[in-house]
């Protein structure tokens, strides 16, 4: 892992690539979900890096995260689990190119906020 972790984010600087955020390796049962990636550099229109859906192994969808013209990188994936799934991440990865700081990613979907209460997240 790369970076250093604060309360609500992981502050990485220029020149560290890898997995600054993964985790939590949570269960999810069947359903639409959402999740919800930020991260703040204060550069217009920069590549951060990207950010994905993992389960187990394999990555189940992936996005770029580029910042808008305030320096913001949002980005949402959507996702469907056929079935009950295990070892769930929710990972950002730098590319090293830029310093900037990455929030906690935001589950969304039916059931999410219970799902994670129920498991003290």
């Amino acid at each position: 892992m790369v970076g250093v972790r604060n309360k609500d984010h992981v502050t990485v600087r220029k020149g560290d690539s890898g997995a600054v955020i993964f985790g939590p390796y949570m269960p999810l049962p069947a359903g639409d979900y959402t999740v919800k990636f930020r991260c703040i550099d204060g550069s217009a229109r920069t590549l951060l890096g990207n950010c994905d859906i993992m389960a187990s192994e394999k990555v189940l969808e992936s996005k770029p995260l580029v910042t808008d013209a305030n320096g913001e990188a949002v980005a949402r994936i959507a996702f469907s689990l056929p079935a009950m799934t295990f070892a769930l991440q929710f990972r950002v990865l730098s590319t090293g190119s830029e310093s900037f700081c990455a929030f906690w990613p935001e589950l969304i979907g039916a059931d999410a906020a219970d799902i994670l209460r129920a498991r003290g997240l």
